[in-house]
């Protein structure tokens, strides 16, 4: 009688168990933390060392966050040097609009947002991140990040240029793959549907410049960037939302809108 009861309760606590493992949810209306998340399981952004599947880049270290911000003039206030862990359900993406307190970037981190902001024709279209990416400076930033990349090919697996966009984004630049060759504006890339790559024969040249003069924080480790351009024709300034995070050690940020004026 006793086994009898204990096999009865071992059924029901696999069943609670399973019941639990199904009713857990994910929360779609964050495109950062929750992609963040999702995107962690496919190519490994712990930095921790595993084989993946197929051709995706996947060993993403952590960026030197040490001296990341310093005193804006003693009194404006700072930022953590550290990246502040926030639940998907509170990570809002801030709008362009937004203002903050002022704060001063290291040197090593405005350089890095300077060569972000001035990927070659990324003043071609501006968006804010619940509009989603567009695919017109979307192409740029993939040929961009994939000569970074360094492979001494022409030829790139798709699932590289899409954790790279992934990564400069802090999203999925979504139907990239599809909207590739219709609305690539003036980039010099192609989707090959046959073999699921993407054909990048060169490198883009610099063609504006960018003077960071003000950073805000906004908060739970997003900041807002003003700065100058020259050379792009008319446009003389952007307005950028950027965040703070660990999707690549070599670019420490993603950036999440642009405002070009």
């Amino acid at each position: 009688m006793k086994k009898a009861i204990a096999v009865i309760l071992a059924a029901v606590v696999v069943a609670t168990v399973a019941m639990i493992g199904c009713s857990k949810k994910t929360d779609d209306t964050n495109t950062t933390q929750a992609g963040l998340a999702d995107n962690a399981d496919n190519y490994n952004l712990d930095g921790e060392d595993e084989e993946e599947n197929g051709d995706d880049e996947a060993n993403v270290s952590e960026p030197d966050t040490t001296t990341t911000t310093v005193p804006y003039d003693g009194s404006e206030g700072t930022t953590s040097p550290d990246i502040k862990e926030v639940s998907a359900k509170d990570d809002k993406v801030p709008n362009s609009d937004n203002k903050g307190d002022k704060v001063r970037f290291s040197d090593k981190d405005n350089t890095r947002l300077k060569d972000m902001l001035e990927v070659p024709y990324l003043y071609n279209a501006s968006y804010e991140n619940s509009d989603g990416v567009p695919a017109e400076i979307a192409s740029h930033v993939a040929i961009w990040m994939a000569q970074r990349d360094g492979l001494n090919t022409t030829t790139y697996a798709s699932g590289t240029i899409v954790l790279d966009l992934f990564k400069y984004f802090g999203q999925t630049v979504v139907n990239f793959k599809t909207n590739c060759n219709d609305n690539k504006g003036n980039a010099d890339i192609t989707y090959n549907t046959a073999n699921d790559t993407f054909t990048i024969p060169k490198a883009e040249a610099h063609q504006h410049t960018v003077k960071i003069t003000t950073t805000e924080s906004l908060g739970n480790n997003y900041y807002r960037i003003t700065a100058t351009v020259s050379g792009a024709g008319s446009i003389s300034k952007v307005v950028a939302v950027v965040q703070k995070n660990k999707l690549d050690s070599s670019l420490g940020f993603s950036i999440k809108a642009l405002k070009w004026s």
